[in-house]
């Protein structure tokens, strides 16, 4: 290579704005491709550097949403199973909660989980009542609020009372208006499965996890699950094979121990808004026109007790006493444990 022409080679490895056809005239041949490789070596040094950065700043992204989206409490957070005191001893209580379950549609769609909460209505006079549900639910292992029954005393102005059958007592009414104020409560505490108990219940000793086994096997939208009931159940409306059984809620009434979905409170809570008949039968009119999914067990895990002594608090609506029928009848392992005869 002469002396004119590597100055010029020079000048083309400094200056990348010399003419290209000057600069491959004036370097060698053999300099072509070893050009051409580092150019190539530049590129991918390049590109990996701009992946690098993307990569990087996906990642920040995915941490950012990640922290901050799983780290935010909501107002329906709760655990998956019944609440069970610690101690092992029964302890009432009543959960303030927060927020409210209606601030979005999506929230009424009922989780396949556990049972949030459960209640115990009853009437503060009946403190007698009271003293057995606390020992009943020590057995049952079930932390329960007991939540105040509306009397006719307390029960206030209904609109459209003047309106409502006849047949249609005070008690009934203060049954009906005890419910409606513990669909109240669970739609604003955004309680997604709620238990509901009567006071003068007996139950089967594992309710516990009878209940928590039955609600992954009910359909997306039930709204309620009766464990106990009074009236015809349907073999034909059996809804699968195991067992316990699964069925299909069938003319059954009573409300003394009952599953129901954030979805079901609400919807009950606007459509039995206006008292036309006792509130069993209101329900077992919405679950036959199916407005509201309704479903139910047989045999039954929660019965009734009645006795000439303790009669109903609703005149009228006493019913055979049936606990004798439940398997592990809690009431009598209370007896048999405290030495009661």
């Amino acid at each position: 290579m002469g002396a004119e022409q590597e100055d010029l080679y020079l000048e083309c490895e400094k200056n990348p704005l010399v003419e290209p056809s000057t600069c491959d005239n004036s370097q060698p041949k053999t300099d072509v491709p070893r050009k051409r490789l580092r150019c190539l070596l530049k590129c991918l040094l390049h590109g990996l550097i701009v992946i690098s950065i993307v990569l990087q700043l996906i990642g920040l992204w995915i941490w950012y949403t990640q922290y901050h989206v799983k780290s935010r409490p909501t107002s329906t957070e709760s655990t998956n199973v019944l609440p069970i005191n610690a101690s092992g001893i029964h302890r009432a209580t009543a959960n303030s909660g927060q927020g409210s379950a209606l601030d979005l549609p999506a929230s009424l769609a009922p989780e396949r989980e556990g049972v949030d909460h459960v209640y115990v209505v009853n009437l503060e006079s009946r403190t007698d009542r009271k003293d057995m549900m606390s020992i009943l639910m020590h057995y049952t292992e079930l932390d329960v609020e007991f939540f105040p029954g509306t009397t006719p005393d307390t029960l206030g102005f209904v609109p459209g009372e003047d309106e409502r059958p006849k047949s249609l007592t005070k008690g009934q009414l203060a049954c009906w208006r005890s419910h409606m104020n513990v669909y109240r409560d669970i739609v604003s505490k955004g309680y997604r499965h709620a238990l509901i108990l009567e006071d003068d219940v007996d139950l089967e000793i594992d309710t516990k996890s009878l209940v928590v086994d039955m609600i992954p096997r009910l359909p997306k939208d039930w709204d309620l699950f009766y464990a106990g009931h009074c009236g015809y159940v349907n073999p034909k409306d059996q809804v699968d094979n195991r067992k316990p059984s699964l069925l299909k809620f069938h003319r059954t009434g009573c409300t003394h121990g009952y599953v129901i979905s954030l979805r079901g409170a609400a919807r009950l809570l606007y459509l039995l808004h206006k008292p036309t008949n006792p509130i069993d039968l209101m329900i077992m009119a919405l679950a036959e026109q199916k407005s509201v999914q309704a479903f139910t067990t047989n045999p039954q895990w929660i019965t009734q007790v009645r006795r000439p002594n303790d009669p109903s608090s609703i005149p009228g609506s006493d019913v055979n006493p049936l606990w004798e029928g439940l398997h592990n009848s809690t009431r009598a392992l209370a007896r048999a444990n405290l030495d009661i005869i």
